[in-house]
């Protein structure tokens, strides 16, 4: 089964997440509930995508969908009401898909465990190919937003091999019809060192969204990660098409993009 795994391992800084705590209202689901949640509807979302034939119909993929919700005792509206609110808060989402990465990979492994089967699994990292220009989308590259699909999310990854280069520019693109609101677009690098940044748009409702993250020349990246949500109205379909993750090499014009990135310590320091 092919899963575009979620964003990716979190060092998590005690002092940040007490911060992030005290800003989580009453009726939003917690970090850690919303992080199981979304980890189950991205597998969720694989399973449909691996067995379409299975998913073909509305209804199934609605059961699905229900079956996620049932198992983590939540109600839609739960978890909609909860998904508006952190797309608000992109600091506290960044966190909490961080977790449902743990997650995931957790999920993964002890599927591996469980498997009676002899052949050997696949890695689950996306290794990048080589050249200066290059996409490493490697899901589907048109999907569909809607109420009945079990998750609201595309999500991607990708793990340095020996054909990256300090400074390289990764840009997350893709082209939206019929969307009442802004579609999220969202890239991180975490360095070799532990340190992350992370740039993040919301794209008009219709057209083209091009989202750049350069990485510091001066850092080793270990890995790229991140993801596009919409999370539609209960009657609202909305399609994505022409998705790519381009890396590049740097060139004119990466100092201007590198002012529009943040990092994790800016942030922590900046609450302290």
């Amino acid at each position: 089964m092919k899963i575009s795994r979620p964003l990716l391992t979190i060092v998590v800084v005690i002092a940040i997440v007490v911060v992030s705590c005290s800003k989580i209202p009453s009726g939003i689901l917690g970090k850690e509930k919303m992080a199981r949640i979304i980890a189950d509807l991205s597998i969720a979302e694989a399973v449909v995508e691996s067995d379409y034939r299975t998913y073909a119909e509305d209804s199934t993929k609605l059961a699905l969908k229900q079956s996620v919700f049932a198992k983590n005792h939540v109600t839609p509206e739960q978890v909609d009401t909860s998904l508006k609110w952190y797309g608000r808060n992109m600091d506290i989402l960044v966190e909490v898909y961080d977790r449902a990465i743990e997650m995931t990979e957790e999920d993964l492994k002890q599927s591996a465990l469980n498997s009676t089967t002899s052949s050997p699994s696949k890695p689950t990292s996306i290794y990048a190919t080589e050249g200066d220009s290059v996409d490493l989308w490697t899901a589907p590259h048109s999907r569909v937003f809607a109420a009945n699909m079990p998750a609201n999310i595309s999500t991607f990854y990708t793990v340095n091999d020996r054909n990256w280069q300090n400074g390289d520019i990764f840009t997350l693109a893709g082209k939206t019809h019929g969307a009442i609101r802004p579609v999220l677009f969202s890239i991180t690098v975490e360095y070799k060192d532990g340190t992350k940044e992370y740039v993040t748009s919301s794209a008009s409702g219709n057209g083209w969204e091009r989202l750049r993250l350069p990485l510091n020349p001066h850092k080793a990246a270990s890995m790229v990660y991140g993801y596009i949500m919409y999370t539609p109205d209960s009657n609202e379909v909305v399609a994505l098409d022409s998705i790519s993750l381009i890396r590049t090499r740097a060139g004119s014009g990466t100092e201007n993009l590198r002012r529009k990135v943040s990092s994790f310590a800016s942030d922590y320091e900046h609450l302290h």
